[in-house]
């Protein structure tokens, strides 16, 4: 009995220990029929809500055993029939040790308790995800994913270490879950998930009536509808802006459902270019799509590129609504002095033409009907043809002698009151800047006879051009001269003469010979 006695108080003294002093027992043995129950575990340290192993054995005795497990409170366990070696798994929400308080084997022999499982218990670390905002566009570059504490692990669509790629994770399945794992010094893991959406960005609006899409509408009364959408399925709303304008125009839409992407345009009071513009949006993200439409009053429509004075003397006008291109299935016509042409093949205005009064205002009208049967007012177009004045000049008659000459130009013009300006070119670009002048009647000196084309150009007082322009050969003055045919003189007989005289410019057609005796 000593013996165990002894044996007893080593273990209580070196409980710790308690593999060794299983051994010493089963070397030395104990008294009786006493057994050794022993726990043990190869750990120490786990995370809340974790659990360990912990190995009960029993040497000695007769199998199976009862045993009473203790912690630090006191009882916690209570085991029955169990056999050796028997495993028992620890979870303690806070730090704990545990040993064997009591152990019989199956023939109530108790037996001596050895040994403990301390454990100390380690809370994981919390973290977070700390994002400025959770929704972005696909076509964005990539956002840092940041965690607090620093060090988490991110894992997700779209993500690669710790960045998150909107163009990689797409707008498909959106929105994307990313989970972000933090592990401390102690291996106790924790996380936090965050969701990411990312928007496609496409979105469009139109304006129907009826199953047709418009973009040119009457100030009639009439209802249109304002359709928007977007593959991001948000839905948005819509403004009414002057085209040009940043200022919402108010009362024109009427939006009774804010979540159909559907609403009421009524164009009463409005009358030109707007723009409906459709914006939907996720916190700090819009996106917004654009459709240009005209309100036709119609009132008066210009016709595109007629000026209001025209040159009587100008080419014909292409006659065009100025709304064509923002309506090109309209029909119109043109009728008025000068108009000429049809639908088919185009109408023209031309200034020439003698129904047009010169000097004067000529009145086109136009009656226009859009697509969508907006019949604008009978609209004219004033437009005033400026005279042209009959340019026309002469010249003096002069032989230019081989050392030059000069001639005199007379401005034969009719209509001259309506000129401006005078723009004389002489043929004679040698000259340098000799070769115009702006006078009315001016001289020029030419160096050479020759062929020239000489120009008198008048710019009206409505800025209107003529020209006249006259070819011309500069004759030069001819050299006379001839010889005898026969050097012998005979009395009572003929003398022939022979004619040498020559000109460069002109045929000599007259000759006027001088007889002295």
């Amino acid at each position: 009995m000593a013996t165990g006695k002894v044996n007893m108080i080593v273990m209580r003294n070196i409980r710790s220990a308690s593999l060794f002093i299983l051994l010493f027992l089963v070397q030395f043995g104990v008294s009786g029929q006493s057994f050794v129950a022993s726990i043990t575990s190869d750990e120490s340290d786990l995370c809340l809500g974790d659990s360990i192993a912990a190995y009960i054995y029993f040497s000695g005795g007769t199998s199976p055993w009862d045993a009473v497990i203790n912690d630090k409170d006191g009882e916690f366990l209570v085991l029955d029939g169990i056999t050796s070696p028997y495993t028992l798994y620890l979870s303690p929400d806070t730090a704990n040790t545990y040993y064997i308080a009591t152990a019989v084997d199956s023939d109530a022999v108790p037996g001596n308790p050895a040994g403990e499982v301390a454990i100390d218990v380690h809370e994981a670390t919390e973290v977070s995800i700390m994002m400025d905002r959770t929704a972005f566009l696909q076509s964005e570059p990539g956002v840092d994913l940041i965690s607090v504490p620093s060090g988490g692990a991110f894992t997700g669509a779209g993500v690669t270490v710790n960045v998150f790629y909107p163009e990689i994770a797409t707008a498909v399945g959106s929105p994307h879950t990313v989970t972000c794992i933090y592990t401390n010094q102690y291996g106790c893991e924790s996380d936090d998930d965050i969701e990411l959406h990312v928007l496609s960005g496409v979105a469009s609006v139109v304006l129907v009536t009826g199953s047709d899409t418009i973009n040119a509408i009457c100030d009639d009364g009439a209802t249109y509808y304002i359709r928007g959408s977007n593959e991001d399925n948000i839905p948005g709303s819509f403004e009414l802006l002057k085209t040009g304008s940043q200022n919402p125009v108010q009362g024109s839409i009427t939006d009774s459902d804010p979540n159909d992407d559907e609403a009421i345009l009524d164009p009463s009071g409005l009358s030109g270019a707007y723009d409906i513009v459709y914006t939907y949006s996720m916190e700090d993200v819009a996106i917004t799509s654009t459709y240009r439409l005209h309100v036709n009053d119609l009132g008066e429509i210009e016709i595109a590129n007629l000026p209001d004075t025209v040159c009587r003397n100008a080419d014909p006008y292409p006659l065009i609504p100025a709304l064509l291109e923002n309506d090109p299935e309209a029909t119109y016509s043109f009728s008025g002095p000068g108009v000429t042409g049809n639908f088919s093949e185009g109408y023209y205005f031309d200034p020439s033409s003698p129904e047009v009064v010169e000097r004067d205002e000529n009145e086109i009208q136009m009656d226009y009907t859009s697509s969508n049967g907006c019949i604008a007012d009978n609209s004219i177009t004033t437009v005033y043809v400026a005279y042209i004045p009959a340019v026309d000049f002469g010249l003096s008659l002069v032989c230019i002698p081989e050392d030059g000459g000069v001639v005199s130009f007379t401005n034969l013009t009719s209509g001259k009151f309506s000129v401006e300006n005078w723009q004389w070119d002489f043929g004679d670009p040698g000259s340098g800047s000799e070769n115009t002048s702006g006078l009315e009647h001016p001289d020029h000196f030419y160096n050479l006879p020759g062929y020239r084309e000489i120009s008198l150009t008048a710019i009206t007082y409505d800025g209107c051009m003529t020209s006249h322009m006259i070819d011309t050969i500069l004759v030069d003055q001819p050299f006379a001269d001839f010889t005898w045919l026969n050097d012998c003189f005979i009395r009572g007989k003929h003398t022939s003469l022979l004619d040498q005289s020559v000109s460069t410019y002109t045929e000599i057609d007259t000759l006027v010979w001088t007889f002295k005796t």
